[in-house]
């Protein structure tokens, strides 16, 4: 299932029953400053774009993080019980070294073959396969590469790329071998707290550039 105008008509629907100014954006919670005071409220110290700093007092904070970021990387007052520092710390990080590619291709081929492009495999570099083909121009194969992260940096890129369109091609046939391009659009890396976003300024058949990431919603 694939919303109408992409997920990211989903997280406007949602982003307008918020009240306007409640979320702060560029702003970095330090966590250098966590007191309960009499009242209830907890202090938060926060870290603008500008580099200036502010506190905000909530009577609940969620803390959306990885728990080893909070662990590692947030100070609190009074300090966290070394018992919970301890479950946080061993607490996995789901997907944490995951990387995703795009492989392009001029036209959804596999579907001319009656194949919907969805694919779970312990075989191949890609576990996890889905057609992610832009609505009115192009074919898009989107995947999980399944090596991990170390082994996946040793690679050189040429060899990785070989070893994904040989899986593709076992998989949908040696139309798989004439792709435009592919793009590893988000290697997500919460070990080194980094978002890595590699955009390859390629045209698509109708002249739309690739980094057009509006064409995948």
């Amino acid at each position: 299932m694939r919303f109408a105008g992409g997920v990211q008509s989903l997280i406007d629907a949602i982003a307008e029953t918020i009240p306007f100014g409640a979320i702060e954006l560029k702003t970095k919670n330090t966590g250098k400053s966590h007191t309960q005071d009499k009242g209830g409220m907890v202090r938060l110290e926060t870290g603008l774009a500008d580099g200036t700093r502010t506190k905000v007092s909530a009577r609940n904070v969620i803390l959306a993080l990885p728990p080893r970021i909070i662990a590692r990387h947030m100070e609190f007052s009074p300090a966290l019980p070394t018992n919970l520092v301890t479950a946080l710390l061993n607490k996995p990080t789901w997907m944490a070294g995951q990387a995703k590619i795009v492989v392009m291709y001029d036209r959804p081929f596999w579907r001319e073959l009656g194949l919907s492009g969805f694919v779970t495999s312990w075989a191949g570099l890609l576990q996890e396969i889905h057609d992610a083909s832009p609505q009115t121009a192009g074919g898009a194969l989107f995947g999980f590469l399944g090596i991990p992260a170390k082994i996946r940096r040793e690679m050189e890129e040429d060899d990785l790329i070989a070893l994904i369109i040989d899986q593709l091609v076992r998989l949908f046939g040696t139309s798989a071998y004439n792709y435009l391009f592919v793009l590893f659009t988000c290697i997500l890396e919460w070990i080194h707290l980094k978002l890595h976003v590699q955009l390859t300024e390629v045209s698509l058949p109708d002249g739309r550039q690739i980094a057009d990431l509006s064409l995948y919603q």
